[in-house]
This record gives structure tokens, C-alpha cells and sequence, in this order.
């Protein structure tokens, strides 16, 4: 059951909570296409990856395993599409590269049939120990395909960003780190690690997503939106710089210090002074930081637009 694992718990809400960001921003301009695409890529990277995780990590039977796992590479090339819708029309629409495009769309359709109708992807459950998967070769194709559309999409966030206003180039700081988090994050969990049959660490590829979603709709709101209403601006900037970052702290002890089990005291109050802990640690951080910003920093980032 997922409410009796700490972390999957976690790996759950978080994946809810990640979709305040593109939901306020699209609710804030809803004819605007990147934040409608945002808000898709948000549900599918939050909430539907997050939980289809977790219950093929959870389940014991080969059946709702397999569907599970469905459902979780359905995701993976899903993300990748609407990604690459995203990062098009993101800021400036970019040109279109017909031939890229056909291989974003092309490769995504040949995915889709070999998940669904063939052995040729998921080949086997395994249920013994952690459950896990015995990919065929269309994995790795998918890896091919996954690993060339994220590339390409870095590289268009990239391109072109010397002629990006003020406003624009920070709102692209704020897209670059998030794609680097989920590059840098997901890539050894999600897509390196299973095929070699290592799929307990899975988990990871949602909880970094989630946290990017967060950081790039925080972005939005500090340099786009400047009449944003402020409690919105707070929740955002609490979720993606003080307490998500703790949260995942706290849920890491488990798996860095095992031996945490042997100690002799409430396994609630050892959690719990971890998060102050971390969470102290985080403030201080960003105390020391903002002294260090010059007054004519703090006084364009007022002027901007920021908190």
C-alpha cells in the first residue's frame, strides 16, 4: 500500500503538488499554447508517471505489473512529444524542422505500437525481489529517440539567447535549469539503470520532473507575471526552494543511512529534526545570498518583477 512507504507517499504528492505551477500560469494566459503544453507535460510528468511508478513498484501480480509498465513508458514518450511542443512554441515560436518533426512524431508512433502490441519493449515481468523488467530491443530504440528529442530541445533554449530581452533571458535561466535537472536526474534512474534490470530507483524520474515543473512555473511568475497575485508567488517560491528540496532530503535518510532502524529513538522525531534542520540550512543559505546581492541588483529585480 502506497500509504505505508514514506517514499512513495512522497513521490505521489509531490507529483499533485507539481501541478500548481502550470496550472496557474495557464489559468494567468490561457491562449497562450507553450502554457497549455506546459500544463499536458505536467500532468503526465506529475501525477500520471508518479503514480504509475509507484503502483508497479507496489503491485504483485504480473497482470497489473504489465500494465503498469504500460502506462509508465506511455508517459516517458508522451513527455517526450509535448516537450518538444513546449520548448516550440516556448517564448518565440521557433521554426519547425519538418524533418525533426517527423522524427519526433514518426518515433513516437513506432514507441506507441511496440509498447502496446509486441514483446519487443517490455519483453518480461519480473516479480522476485524488486520488481523489474526484462526490456527487448525496441528499448533501445527508444533511448535513441528519447535521448536526440531532449537534446535537440536543450539546444533550442540555448539557441538565440543573446537576443532575448532582460525578462526573457531570465525566464530561459529558469527552463535551462529544469531540463538540465530532469537530463541529469531521470537519465541514469529511468532510462540507463532498467536496462539493466535495476528499476527500484524509478521513482527518482517523476520527483525530479515534478521539481522542475515547479522551478520553471516559479520562473514564470517572477519575470512574466508581475501583477501575479503574491500568495500564489509565495506558494510557488516556498514549494520550489525551501520545502520540496527538504521533503526530499528527509525522504532520502532512509536510503543514505540505513541504520537509521537501530536507533533509539522515534523513527517521527529523528524525521522531523532532519527536516528543521535542512530546512534552517536552506534559509540561512538564502540569507547569506541576498547579502551579497549588490543594491543595484535588488533594486532591477524590484523593478522586474521579483520578489
Amino acid at each position: 500500500m502506497i500509504w505505508n512507504n514514506t517514499l512513495y507517499l512522497f513521490v505521489v504528492v509531490l507529483g499533485f503538488t507539481s501541478l500548481i505551477g502550470p496550472l496557474v500560469t495557464f489559468l494567468k494566459e490561457p491562449r497562450n499554447k507553450a502554457y497549455f503544453f506546459l500544463g499536458i507535460l505536467g500532468i503526465i510528468a506529475g501525477p500520471v508517471w508518479a503514480f504509475s511508478t509507484v503502483s508497479f513498484l507496489l503491485t504483485d501480480t504480473v497482470s497489473t505489473a504489465h500494465f503498469w509498465a504500460e502506462i509508465i513508458y506511455l508517459s516517458s514518450i508522451l513527455i517526450g512529444l509535448f516537450h518538444y511542443i513546449f520548448s516550440t512554441y516556448y517564448l518565440r515560436r521557433k521554426k519547425i524542422n519538418l524533418l525533426f518533426a517527423l522524427f519526433v512524431g514518426g518515433g513516437f508512433l513506432f514507441l506507441l505500437y511496440q509498447i502496446f502490441f509486441t514483446s519487443n519493449f517490455i519483453g518480461e515481468i519480473v516479480l522476485e525481489g524488486n520488481n523489474s523488467i526484462v526490456v527487448g530491443n525496441a528499448y533501445l530504440v527508444w533511448i535513441v529517440w528519447l535521448t536526440i528529442v531532449f537534446a535537440v530541445n536543450v539546444y533550442k533554449t540555448l539557441r538565440g539567447y543573446k537576443e532575448l530581452s532582460f525578462i526573457e533571458k531570465e525566464q530561459q535561466k529558469y527552463l535551462i535549469i529544469g531540463n538540465v535537472l530532469t537530463v541529469v536526474g531521470s537519465f541514469p534512474a529511468n532510462i540507463i539503470a532498467p536496462y539493466f534490470g535495476i528499476y527500484e530507483y524509478i521513482w527518482f524520474g517523476p520527483v525530479v520532473f515534478s521539481i522542475a515543473n515547479l522551478i520553471i512555473s516559479y520562473g514564470l511568475t517572477q519575470t512574466r507575471f508581475q501583477r501575479f497575485g503574491t500568495v500564489i508567488r509565495g506558494i510557488l517560491r516556498s514549494l520550489s526552494l525551501y520545502i520540496i528540496p527538504s521533503i526530499v532530503f528527509v525522504v532520502s535518510l532512509e536510503f543514505i543511512f540505513p541504520l537509521i532502524e537501530q536507533l533509539q529513538i522515534p523513527k517521527f522525531l529523528f524525521y522531523m529534526a532532519a527536516f528543521l534542520l535542512a530546512l534552517i540550512f536552506k534559509i540561512i543559505v538564502d540569507l547569506v545570498a541576498n547579502i551579497f546581492l549588490s543594491e543595484k541588483q535588488i533594486l532591477r529585480n524590484k523593478g522586474e518583477g521579483f520578489i
